[in-house]
């Protein structure tokens, strides 16, 4: 697979996607269109990160060596940064996945909550913008107790997402939401 970025982070770039809900029974309960836009950049001590549309929390994301990071760019930030996206990876990586704290008057992230672990590097997903090679990344929440897995193609991005819940017996109880592209970079 290709050692470009496994999300690729400049101003402009957007990925659509059909966002689909689903009930206890696994029935579609709706639909609707969704983005993820990057609307900006800022520079800080000689390094360039990446903003989706203004949050409250004004989190930021570059490419690394180690992959894509992520920070608060607040006043009430701690200034660190931390590992979202772990890229390359090999299957069987496990790192601790970034939750933002409040702790007193600082907001932070921390990784020892969720754990993200790559569980395949050449899983071959389709959805309506394609056929695509994917790194799957399983995220476990601790709270609401559930996962993520997370598809996201080199150099093309984000590709699909789906959630589970848990039920009282630790078993995936259903799928809450999946999002899967339409399109993908459209500029």
């Amino acid at each position: 697979m290709s050692t470009g970025s496994i999300f690729p982070l400049a101003v402009g770039n957007r990925w659509d996607f059909l966002t689909f809900r689903f009930d206890s029974l696994a029935n579609v309960t709706s639909v609707r269109r969704d983005s993820i836009l990057i609307v900006g950049d800022t520079v800080v001590n000689g390094v360039q990160w990446f903003c989706g549309p203004d949050s409250y929390l004004k989190s930021a994301y570059r490419s690394s060596a180690k992959g894509i990071l992520t920070r608060i760019f607040t006043a009430r930030s701690d200034g660190k940064e931390a590992l979202m996206l772990k890229y390359p990876a090999k299957v069987g990586d496990v790192f601790g996945y970034p939750v933002s704290v409040l702790e007193g008057q600082t907001i932070s992230f921390t990784d020892t909550l969720d754990v993200c672990t790559v569980k395949c590097t050449d899983t071959l997903i389709f959805v309506p913008a394609g056929q695509f090679q994917c790194y799957l990344y399983q995220i476990r929440f601790l709270w609401p107790a559930g996962y993520s897995e997370l598809f996201l193609s080199p150099s093309h991005g984000w590709i699909k997402m789906d959630d589970y819940f848990m039920s009282k017996g630790g078993v995936p109880k259903y799928v809450s939401t999946s999002r899967r592209a339409e399109s993908i970079l459209v500029k």
